[in-house]
């Protein structure tokens, strides 16, 4: 089950990455997807909008808050 339960957040780094599609806001709302967006988009050279870096942000305190919360 802890198995399992650690491969779940690694799908979307897995998968998304093999689909080629283009970057949108939504990858930015899931945590470790959006680091990866970030640093991809940065290794070639473009620069993301301000609105990418408070996602990104945003979106992991707001988890890490929940999780906080409910410990």
């Amino acid at each position: 089950m802890m198995g399992f339960a650690m491969l779940v957040p690694i799908l979307p780094v897995v998968i998304v990455p093999t689909l080629n599609l283009d970057t949108s806001l939504w990858m930015y709302l899931v945590p470790v997807l959006a680091n990866q967006t970030l640093l991809l988009e940065l290794a070639k050279g473009q620069e993301p909008a301000a609105l990418a870096y408070l996602l990104t942000a945003g979106s992991s305190q707001l988890l890490a808050a929940l999780a906080v919360w409910f410990a």
